[in-house]
């Protein structure tokens, strides 16, 4: 039986890395879609509809196609990535007064028969009250907060922020992989 070609729709480096953990072959084709965080939809279906987009955007035929997208939701707001200090200031002073909500959402599509799952997983993190302005200001400085959902990645620079997080530490990287691998398998018998 001839393997099935499994397409990331992703420029996520970590996305990237994540999939590739799991030793399933695949190659990453980057998604032309640009998000829209504006659609009227709520949290955990507008992270399902941005990562389904992303997938149906790639025209390949005969192959498994991976979408996801990642955002935050803290206080009601819908943050995904900051494009000025300010912007990413703001997130950070959020985050001291209440837990924010990392929702993934991603779509696998099969383009031979147009079947297709969408899912979206939710992990709450806190960051510490006693964070400082200082240091949320020296983050900022580093770049880092820009190119993440949020203004912040666990695995990096922001995590002597981060008090305790509730729920897959991957889904906040940007790839809940052991639902991703759940819904997979369903496409590589």
């Amino acid at each position: 039986m001839k393997r099935r070609r499994i397409i990331l729709a992703s420029r996520s480096p970590r996305r990237r890395e994540l999939l590739a953990q799991t030793g399933i072959q695949f190659e990453v084709i980057e998604s032309p879609y640009e998000e829209d965080m504006s659609l009227p939809l709520k949290p955990r279906a507008l992270a399902r509809f941005l990562a389904k987009e992303k997938a149906h955007a790639l025209d390949h035929e005969d192959a498994i196609i991976i979408g996801a997208d990642t955002l935050v939701v803290c206080a009601g707001k819908i943050f995904g990535k900051p494009k000025t200090h300010a912007e990413a200031r703001a997130m950070h002073h959020a985050y001291r007064t209440t837990h924010n909500t990392v929702i993934t959402g991603f779509c696998i599509l099969d383009t031979k028969s147009g079947r297709t799952i969408t899912r979206s997983v939710s992990t709450k993190v806190w960051f510490k009250k006693t964070t400082t302005d200082d240091e949320i200001d020296k983050y900022i400085a580093t770049g880092d907060p820009f190119d993440k959902s949020g203004g912040y990645a666990v695995q990096g620079k922001a995590k002597h922020m981060i008090e305790r997080i509730e729920g897959p530490v991957d889904n906040v990287i940007g790839l809940p992989v052991v639902s991703l691998l759940q819904a997979l398998k369903s496409f590589i018998k």
